[in-house]
């Protein structure tokens, strides 16, 4: 019995102990992203005890991020603000860089693809052909309410250039708040306006003729197939190809207009070339014979889509972005990164994002808050996300410094300093799109981060 009783008392003693844990003072909570409509419950102690025994009323459930976070009266209000704000011209920031970055990648990757092209059957002609060749495209760049439209191109692409070279996004097309415009520049470093393009006298087949439904009037499909009678004896010479096919598609061309003009023309001796390389094939699959194939290849099938032919240096290469703030933010940021198009249809590699710009808006209770912001990117992973960098804010007058980090692992930390000292941290988890929480470094607390707009109207 006394054996037992010892017993008793060291157990008592180990878990007393393990229940207990120091915690080092001046230990600030870790942020906790804010997940809406949390579900997750934890085990208690009392229901591992009721285990195996009627069912008891479950409480009502809780995440433990909305456990730990303070309410937002408990921190100091005025850094928020200033964080909260500073965040809110990030967001457009980011939200105009992607805007052009997916513009650009999209018009680098218009491309012809055979894609799931059935055989070519006796009779179709040319025409035929590019229905299938040009299939794909339809799917990316469908008609709309019976006009040319690519949708996945911002509409400012598709458009003439200014003379300025400076293209407007349209009203509400880029979902920032701001009103951007970008101007682009050729790898030699001369700036894509419209007299560049009619110095160069660059003229190419529509670019509508292309991407319209090639079951339609107008498609290319449509004109190739009226031009390319198969079974016409002339087919056996090269002059016989010119001047069916060749030669009217030159007169066809027009004066390019637009950055996606522009490009295409860039490409234009790769669309040739797969068009002509998976002509050739059919050519094969059909048996023609040799003397059709002869002067098919002796023909002038070279130019056809340009009038003039495009070099290294007239290449796409850089833009320049100026976004003018809209709402209670005045003032512009200016950004600008390089780009390289590897080939036709093949997306482009971007380079570093520089930047600088200054914003302005009034706070309820600091009055006038003036930043001025640099931006250098200069870390990409192989997806071409930021994973190195900042994007800093430094107050004129006011004392503030705010320093988004752009982190290794995806995530990104926004500093909060006060006449030097730092004051707060935000935090965006990898995934996020948005700062998920403010941690006040006097007070210790986490609070889940506002927007400016909860401040500024």
């Amino acid at each position: 019995m006394r054996n037992l009783v010892i017993l008793l008392v060291v157990l008592l003693a180990v878990l007393t102990a393990c229940g207990t844990a120091d915690k080092e003072p001046g230990d600030i909570p870790a942020p906790v992203p804010q997940q809406p409509g949390g579900d997750d419950v934890k085990t208690t102690e009392s229901e591992e005890e009721n285990e195996g025994e009627q069912p008891v009323t479950e409480p009502e459930k809780t995440s433990e991020s909305d456990q730990e976070v303070t309410p937002l009266e408990e921190v100091n209000q005025k850094d928020v603000q200033v964080a909260a704000q500073v965040a809110d011209i990030f967001y457009s920031i980011q939200a105009v860089s992607k805007y052009y970055e997916d513009g650009v990648t999209a018009l680098a990757t218009i491309k012809v693809d055979p894609g799931s092209m059935t055989p070519w059957g006796p009779g179709t002609g040319l025409g035929g052909l590019l229905a299938w060749i040009l299939e794909p495209l339809q799917n990316t760049f469908p008609n709309s309410n019976g006009g040319f439209v690519a949708p996945s191109i911002p509409a400012e692409f598709q458009g003439p250039i200014p003379s300025s070279g400076a293209m407007a996004a349209g009203a509400g097309s880029c979902p920032a708040g701001a009103k951007p415009d970008v101007t682009f520049e050729t790898e030699a470093g001369e700036t894509v306006t419209s007299d560049l393009i009619q110095e160069m006298d660059i003229s190419t087949i529509p670019a509508d003729m292309l991407l319209l439904p090639q079951d339609g009037p107008g498609s290319l499909t449509e004109v190739m197939n009226d031009l390319v009678p198969m079974g016409d004896h002339s087919l056996q010479t090269a002059e016989g190809w010119n001047n069916l096919l060749w030669e009217p598609l030159q007169e066809m061309q027009t004066d390019a207009e637009s950055l996606m003009d522009y490009q295409m023309w860039n490409d234009s001796g790769g669309l040739e070339e797969q068009i002509i390389d998976v002509y050739r094939q059919q050519l094969d699959f059909m048996g023609v014979p040799d003397s059709v194939k002869q002067a098919f290849e002796a023909s002038n099938k070279d130019g056809w889509y340009s009038g003039t032919e495009p070099t290294e240096e007239t290449a796409l290469g850089h833009m320049d972005i100026s976004a003018e703030m809209t709402g209670s933010v005045r003032g512009t940021v200016h950004e600008e990164r390089d780009f390289h198009i590897p080939g036709g249809g093949e997306e482009p590699e971007f380079g570093v994002q520089t930047g600088d710009g200054t914003v302005i808006w009034e706070d309820p209770d600091l009055g006038e808050m003036a930043f001025n912001v640099d931006i250098l990117l200069d870390q990409y992973d192989e997806e071409g996300k930021a994973i190195g960098g900042n994007v800093v804010a430094v107050g004129a007058e006011n004392g503030y410094t705010v320093n988004i980090v752009f982190q290794p692992d995806g995530s990104k930390v926004g500093e909060v300093y006060k006449d030097g000292e730092l004051v707060g941290v935000m935090n965006m988890s990898v995934d996020a799109e948005q700062f998920e929480n403010y941690v006040d470094i006097e007070t210790e607390q986490s609070v889940q981060m506002p927007t400016g707009s909860m401040y500024y109207k």
